[in-house]
C-alpha cells in the first residue's frame, strides 16, 4: 500500500519541528512538502494533492478560513487538519461546513490522543474534534465522555 501523503502548512509555533519529526518516522506517511505561506501551500496541494493537509491556526497575513478554502478548491480530495488553539465558534463553524476539515488544539496532542490524531492524517474512519462541537454531536449516552478535549467520534457516530 501507497504510503499516505502529508503536506505540512506551518508557523512559528515551537510544536511544528517535533510534530514533523513524528511524522516522518511513521513508515505509512510521507510528508511530501513543508511551506510556511499561504500561497505556496495551495501550489503545493495542487501540486501533491496530498491525503492530509496539516495547517497551523495562526498562520501570519492570511485568515484561516480562506486559506482552507483555497486548499480544498486546488485538492478537494485531501483532508485538511487545522492545528492551533482555540478558534472562535464562528470561525469553527465555518470551517466544519467545508468538510473533511478538523480542529486539533495544540493541547490535544498529548501521548495518549496521538493515535487518534495519526488515524486522522492517516484517512482512518475517525473525528477528532474540540469539546464544545463533539458535545453537540456525540449521542447522549456518550455526552458525558464528550467534555473530554479532543474526544474521538467515528463518522456514524456523528451521523
Amino acid at each position: 500500500m501507497a504510503p499516505h501523503g502529508v503536506l505540512l502548512v506551518t508557523s512559528d509555533h515551537l510544536a511544528w519541528p517535533g510534530l514533523e519529526a513524528l511524522l516522518r518516522r511513521e513508515r505509512d506517511l510521507r510528508v511530501l512538502d513543508s511551506v510556511r505561506a499561504a500561497d505556496a501551500a495551495v501550489r503545493a496541494a495542487n501540486l501533491h494533492r496530498p491525503t492530509s493537509i496539516l495547517v497551523a491556526a495562526d498562520l501570519e497575513h492570511t485568515p484561516l478560513v480562506v486559506l482552507v478554502e483555497a486548499l480544498r478548491a486546488r485538492s478537494p480530495r485531501s483532508k485538511v487538519i487545522v492545528i492551533g488553539p482555540a478558534l472562535e465558534h464562528a470561525e469553527q463553524a465555518r470551517l466544519l461546513a467545508l468538510r473533511s476539515v478538523y480542529h486539533v488544539r495544540w493541547e490535544e496532542m498529548i501521548s495518549e490522543r496521538m493515535g487518534h490524531i495519526l488515524a486522522l492524517v492517516r484517512d482512518a474512519d475517525v473525528r477528532v474534534v474540540s469539546g464544545v462541537v463533539a458535545e453537540r454531536l456525540a449521542p447522549p449516552d456518550r455526552r458525558q465522555r464528550s467534555r473530554e478535549p479532543g474526544i474521538a467520534l467515528s463518522e456514524r457516530e456523528r451521523a
